[in-house]
């Protein structure tokens, strides 16, 4: 009878984890970042034949993706990306985590911190497909 007791606790336990886990669902795949005040969207963009997609995990910390089956995607990424605070501070990055070349590229872009009394930055891509884009979000 003990043996059927620990047993049913022991699935008891795992349904609760198990539903514990759909209900939080850590891996939704969410594009949406928490930002102070709300969230921090992610804006898609197209650039000629490129598809750009740019998270921000902060104001400083962005998940950039790039997808094309046209052009290679061979540009020096460090120089092509500009990030402008609030107080008109511009500002290149400091690391680039997805290389260069092929068609489909992802990788973290990631500046030095910023104050925190930033309210708003401008990241502006420069020269792609001669395009130039710029994505805004707020704190």
């Amino acid at each position: 009878m003990r043996k059927i007791e620990l047993l049913t606790g022991i699935i008891s336990l795992l349904l609760l984890a198990i539903l514990v886990i759909v209900l939080i669902d850590p891996f939704s795949g969410s594009t949406d970042t928490e930002g102070a005040k709300g969230v921090f969207e992610t804006q898609t963009v197209s650039m000629g034949d490129i598809q750009i997609e740019i998270t921000p995990k902060s104001l400083s910390d962005y998940r950039v993706t790039f997808n094309t089956h046209v052009v290679e995607l061979d540009y020096d990424f460090m120089e092509l990306f500009t990030l402008t605070d609030d107080k008109g501070n511009e500002m290149k990055p400091i690391k680039w985590t997805g290389g260069r070349g092929g068609h489909h590229l992802s990788g973290i872009l990631l500046f030095n911190v910023l104050r925190d009394d930033t309210k708003n930055v401008i990241l502006k891509l420069g020269k792609i497909e001669d395009n130039e884009r710029s994505f805004k979000w707020e704190k």
